[in-house]
């Protein structure tokens, strides 16, 4: 009986060890169906021509692309954001000297140049 007992266990702990990876890409792949946001973090500063620029190329990019979340914050005026930004940059392992920063995912720009 013990024996038959320890074989069914076997069997269905391999079942879900088989079947686990699928079921994990299949509930992803779901997700990014239902929630396709793309989020970019945008940090700028008062009276920066360089971020005036940015913002004006941010808003055509969220009308054009609905599903793009831009989230600014201004840093030269609240500490608070600052914090967020200096956070990012250690996450990033870079050393943020101004704005604007910009921050997609893993991937960052420092400074503007223009639209391209």
């Amino acid at each position: 009986m013990i024996k038959k007992l320890r074989k069914l266990l076997f069997t269905i702990s391999l079942l879900l060890l088989l079947t686990l990876p699928y079921a994990k890409i299949l509930a992803q792949s779901e997700s990014l169906k239902v929630d396709n946001t793309v989020n970019i973090y945008f940090f700028w500063g008062v009276g920066c021509p360089h971020c005036e620029k940015e913002k004006v190329f941010l808003e055509r990019l969220k009308q054009e692309y609905p599903e793009v979340n831009i989230l600014d914050f201004e840093v030269w005026g609240d500490r608070d954001n600052l914090d967020l930004m200096l956070q990012f940059a250690k996450l990033l392992d870079i050393d943020v000297q101004g704005v604007p920063f910009t921050v997609i995912g893993e991937h960052y720009i420092i400074g503007w140049l223009s639209d391209d």
